[in-house]
């Protein structure tokens, strides 16, 4: 009974689950391990079952070391045979094995040069989030593979316009440290974008955005410093975030009663000041290139965009003028913990609305001292009838130490906070 009595696909299919889930439970995960390896010996694990298992074992970095002697051991028998469409290991599948492997530091290093042999011969159907992860398991484990190097960087320049803000900064990072060609990262990294965000709920609203790579220190031509509230000093604001994306998807879609909406009935206030957004003013911090913005003032607010970083800023000053709603629409700079924040974006009473999203850094030691300046200038430009609304990436699993649960949890004794289920977010 139990997971025994389960075939491999549904042990797979439950290891992922647990992962999607960040269910961290040990005795589950060593019986799902135990369970499997019998399975993966008996050959009965196909490539997608073998890898949505290993990577549902790195995500919730649980080792299982006789589980994965046995997953290499087939890994490599699959290469070097025939294979069949069940056994075959496409661009995805190798990937998420590499990513696997280098997540858990597992030691076969012919495995994983077996794997990046046959990565290279099908790099060029790889996705960017699979080069991204795949570089970065190279340099995680300071292989040296100078062919496949050079493969991906040709690969990722070809497929430079689908890469994502966070697929471009994690491959370009890797690449460096991996040892690419300076030159590749050099023309990468100098590379002008323009993306484009469709919101069918705002009559096929298609908001296009100039952007730039993100992660460089931007201290080249026009005397521009890097991000001051950084202490890497690196631009992170002249790219479009997911954080960024899915809180301007979720405005787009509230353009009925706002008391309606489920996910507000616990914060507004009561009354009918909150039936519409129009005529309501409201400020962004960290607005970056201002989408959430842009979508703010498509809904009828009188919106403030704001950043710190002087890249950005100029980015985002581009951006709005290019979105055509310069009634409703502005930018000004504005550094988290400076003096009467509300003078500085020229208004004279506190906003209805208060948007950020992805400005909690929890991946550094000065965390604490940008968070306190963050908090303080939300509560200088917040009313007793303000709406705050942050949308962010959870990078940790709740409880981790560097996880995002301290800032929420001082924002507890501030503001009455309500969480928007995942559901109702954008599925991607």
């Amino acid at each position: 009974g139990g997971v025994w009595s389960l075939d491999a696909q549904q042990l797979a299919t439950l290891a992922w689950a647990a992962a999607r889930l960040g269910h961290h439970d040990n005795a589950l995960l060593k019986a799902i391990a135990r369970a499997s390896r019998a399975r993966v010996t008996a050959g009965e694990f196909n490539s997608q079952d073998l890898t949505n298992t290993a990577w549902a074992f790195a995500r919730l970095d649980f080792p299982a070391p006789k589980l994965f002697a046995e997953i290499c051991a087939v890994i490599r028998k699959r290469l070097r045979g025939v294979s069949s469409p069940s056994t075959t290991l496409g661009p995805q599948h190798l990937s998420m094995l590499v990513w696997s492997l280098a997540k858990l530091n597992v030691e076969s290093k012919p495995t994983m040069l077996a794997l990046l042999r046959r990565a290279r011969r099908q790099i060029s159907d790889f996705r960017a989030r699979d080069l991204a992860d795949i570089i970065w398991a190279v340099a995680h484990l300071g292989l040296k593979v100078p062919k496949f190097i050079q493969a991906a960087g040709v690969a990722a320049e070809a497929k430079l316009g689908s890469f994502n803000s966070q697929e471009l900064l994690k491959f370009l990072g890797a690449f460096r440290r991996a040892g690419g060609q300076k030159t590749v990262e050099s023309r990468i990294a100098s590379t002008k974008r323009e993306l484009a965000y469709d919101f069918p709920a705002l009559r096929g609203l298609q908001v296009k955005l100039a952007a730039e790579v993100p992660g460089q220190h931007q201290a080249d031509g026009g005397g521009e410093g890097g991000d001051p509230q950084r202490a890497d000093g690196t631009a992170t604001g002249v790219a479009l975030w997911e954080a960024s994306f899915v809180l301007a998807e979720w405005l787009s879609r509230q353009t009925g009663d706002l008391g309606a909406v489920p996910e507000l009935t616990g914060v507004l206030p009561r009354g009918g000041r909150w039936r519409s957004w129009k005529g309501k003013a409201g400020v962004e911090l960290g607005a970056g290139l201002g989408l959430p913005s842009i979508v703010a003032a498509h809904l009828g607010i009188r919106v403030v965009a704001t950043d710190g970083d002087p890249a950005a800023l100029r980015l985002l000053e581009l951006n709005v003028r290019s979105a055509g709603l310069q009634k409703r629409l502005l930018a000004k700079p504005l550094l988290w913990g400076s003096d009467q924040p509300l003078q500085q974006v020229g208004l004279k009473r506190p906003p209805s609305l208060l948007l950020a999203s992805d400005v909690i850094y929890a991946d550094s030691r000065s965390r604490e001292d940008r968070s306190g300046k963050l908090i303080s200038t939300m509560l200088s430009l917040s009313g007793s009838h303000t709406l705050v609304i942050l949308s962010n990436v959870r990078r940790f699993p709740e409880g981790h130490p560097r996880g995002e649960g301290r800032f929420f949890s001082r924002l507890d004794r501030f503001f009455e906070c309500a969480e928007v289920p995942r559901q109702s977010l954008h599925p991607d």
